[in-house]
């Protein structure tokens, strides 16, 4: 279901479901063909938007450079910490359920809906 330019899939992960039914070669055709008719979507359409760029003033950009450099080392750094963070736990929860592939496949989606609740969080505010 396509809501607001994001993808829901309901359900459970697609990883969960199709690893067993098509195997690793399967699931990842049928990922590089999702990805492959994205792309075409978005070649086909990029001609259709007719809004003009804002950016700021070269004035502007000047005066916030220091605080955007800072902004991208922060945003770097947490990012950075993030993955290393779903690594260590997607290690730990594959002695659980014996195959790194369901626990990837769990810590993501976590770590998905972190990202969206945050967005949620940040847009109200």
């Amino acid at each position: 279901m396509l809501t607001r330019g994001r993808l829901r899939c309901p359900g459970p992960p697609p990883r969960v479901v199709l690893v067993p039914r098509l195997g690793l070669d399967g699931a990842v055709v049928v990922a590089v063909t999702l990805n492959l008719t994205v792309v075409a979507l978005g070649l086909a359409l990029r001609g259709r938007l007719d809004e003009e760029p804002v950016g700021p003033t070269p004035a502007a950009a000047g005066e916030a450079a220091p605080l955007a450099r800072a902004a991208l080392l922060v945003l770097f750094a947490t990012g950075f910490v993030s993955i290393a963070v779903e690594v260590a736990w997607t290690r730990y929860l594959s002695l659980f359920t014996g195959s790194t592939i369901y626990g990837f496949a769990a810590i993501l989606a976590v770590f998905l809906v972190g990202i969206a609740l945050g967005s949620l969080g940040a847009r109200r505010w």
